[in-house]
């Protein structure tokens, strides 16, 4: 049976009162660059406070080997 790992990256905007954007040629680099890994984006959400995103978390999966699966107990 395939197994699985994920990963969850935020890309967050710049600081200062007017540089508030995150640039597409950021996304972009971080895509490809996990691309390449071996990574597929399955899910992104943005987190917004008082109307201003505040990151941009992007969820990825690949196939793993049994050999490198972690346990892990949720709360």
């Amino acid at each position: 049976m395939t197994q699985f790992e994920y990963k969850t990256i935020t890309l967050k905007p710049g600081k200062g009162l007017f540089n508030i954007e995150v640039k597409p040629e950021q996304i972009d680099e971080t895509l490809n660059q996990l691309g390449e890994e071996g990574w597929k984006l399955v899910s992104s959400y943005s987190v917004s406070t008082n109307g201003f995103t505040s990151g941009i978390y992007y969820t990825f999966i690949r196939p793993t080997s049994t050999d490198t699966i972690q346990s892990y107990t949720l709360y």
